[in-house]
Order: C-alpha cells, then sequence, then structure tokens
C-alpha cells in the first residue's frame, strides 16, 4: 500500500492532502485485485476453450459443442450471472464513492480562519497580498519591517521565478523564486485566488491544493499546514509562452 501510494504523491503538509493519497491507494488496492481476479478468470476461460477446442474430432466433438453451448448460454442468457455482473459493480462504486465524496466535502469546507490571503496570477509571475492577521504576523516575526508600511493597512508583494544566473547553491532551477510566501504552522489560512489578465492556476502538491485563478473573479480554499518547511509548485494552467516559468515557493514557519 505504500508503494501504491505515498511512494508516487509528494509528501503531505496538510491533512487535505493525506486524505488524498489514502482515497488513492485505498481504491487502487480495491482495482488491483478486481484486475487480477478478471485476468485470472479471462485466462481459465480461455485455456477451457482452447483445450475442447484442441480435442481430436468425432466422438468427443459433441461434448465440444455441448460445452460451448453451455458456456455461452451461462455467460450471456443466465439470470444470476447477469445479477451478480449488475450488483456486484453497484457495490463496488459504492464502496468508492463514500470515501470519495467525504473527501470532496471537507476540501471545500471553509471553517473559522486567522487570516487571509489573496493571491493574484500574472504572466508570468505571482503577487501576494497580506492584510489584518497577516500583516501582523508578518510584522511581528519580522519578516518585513514596520516602516515599510508606511501607514497602508496592507502590504502586496511579487514573486518571480530565479534566473539560472541568480541562482545560488541549494536553489532549485525553474522553482525557486525571488520572494517566497511565507506561512505560520498550525493556522486555519483562507487563500483568495484571482487573475489579472489569463487564466492561471495556484497549484502545490504538498498541500492538495490546485485552484484556478481566474480574471473578475475571486476563488477561496482553505488551508492548514501541519508541519514546517519549503514547498514548491507552479502554475498548472496553460497561461501563455512563460507557462513553464511560474514557479510558486512557500516557506512554511514555526508559530
Amino acid at each position: 500500500m505504500c508503494i501504491l501510494g505515498w511512494g508516487i504523491f509528494s509528501d503531505p503538509a496538510t491533512e487535505n492532502m493525506a486524505s488524498i493519497i489514502y482515497v488513492h491507494t485505498y481504491i487502487m488496492t480495491y482495482l488491483i485485485f478486481i484486475g487480477t481476479f478478471v485476468f485470472w478468470h479471462t485466462i481459465a476461460i480461455i485455456r477451457k476453450f482452447l483445450f475442447i477446442i484442441n480435442y481430436p474430432r468425432g466422438r468427443l466433438d459433441i461434448r465440444r459443442r455441448v460445452f460451448l453451448f453451455k458456456t455461452a448460454r451461462t455467460l450471456s442468457h443466465d439470470s444470476v450471472t447477469e445479477l451478480l455482473w449488475t450488483c456486484i459493480p453497484a457495490i463496488i462504486l459504492a464502496i468508492i464513492a463514500i470515501p470519495s465524496f467525504n473527501l470532496l466535502y471537507t476540501a471545500d469546507m471553509l471553517g473559522d480562519v486567522d487570516m487571509s490571503i489573496k493571491i493574484i496570477g500574472h504572466q508570468w509571475y505571482w503577487t501576494y497580498q497580506f492584510t489584518g492577521e497577516g500583516l501582523t504576523w508578518l510584522v511581528k516575526n519580522e519578516l518585513i519591517d514596520e516602516s515599510y508600511l508606511n501607514n497602508k493597512n496592507y502590504i502586496s508583494y511579487n514573486s518571480n521565478m530565479l534566473t539560472e544566473d541568480a541562482l545560488e547553491e541549494g536553489q532549485f532551477r525553474l522553482l525557486s523564486v525571488d520572494n517566497a510566501l511565507y506561512l505560520p504552522e498550525e493556522t486555519p489560512i483562507k487563500l483568495l485566488i484571482t487573475s489579472q489578465d489569463v487564466l492561471h492556476s495556484w497549484a502545490v502538491p504538498s498541500f492538495g491544493i490546485k485552484m484556478d485563478a481566474c480574471p473578475a473573479r475571486l476563488n477561496q480554499t482553505y488551508l492548514y499546514v501541519f508541519r514546517t518547511g519549503t514547498y514548491f509548485g507552479q502554475c498548472s494552467e496553460l497561461c501563455g509562452v512563460n507557462h513553464a516559468f511560474m514557479p510558486i515557493e512557500v516557506t512554511v514557519l514555526s508559530k
């Protein structure tokens, strides 16, 4: 199960992403068992048909015809068989649907939040805007100088990808940015995502978030990161010629 789920995903940093990995592993486990059974059953039927067909002609030819007739009748006109292959897939779909619907509900649920951050997509960079509690947290943790605010009740800054000649040791090509998004751990945060020009998509795999940024529309999602670290993502919408050079870097700090 670890091979099926955790090995192909980024390490989860939110409960939502951990639930996505669990549901994927849960469904894939059933699919592997079902696929193995269907494959084995198909091979067994083919072997029986080949065994009967390869019988020498003569007296055994009648047995072959009777077997083929009974098998075809059982597979196509038998009430029990038709009931089984109708009910069993329906039961399997119900088993898969229950955790899937629960995950969809919890991923879309927005409870009480401690801060809100606005994310604006541009061609081809991101703008992060802090207000209220988020701005207070930045000043408290000395991530910005309070004098820089100049009596403003918000701060807004751009996040551009670092060019190759600007990379330092330990930074990642095509992923590291000049100004990362800083967030506190174990804090309920509301992300407001929009765009100023074309369609973008703010996606960070470790958070389990992939939210479209649409012009003239404000989408929102919920974020609660339970461990510190630096997480990367990229724009997941074809937003133009530099679509591949619009990374996301999020640094989560201890409270």
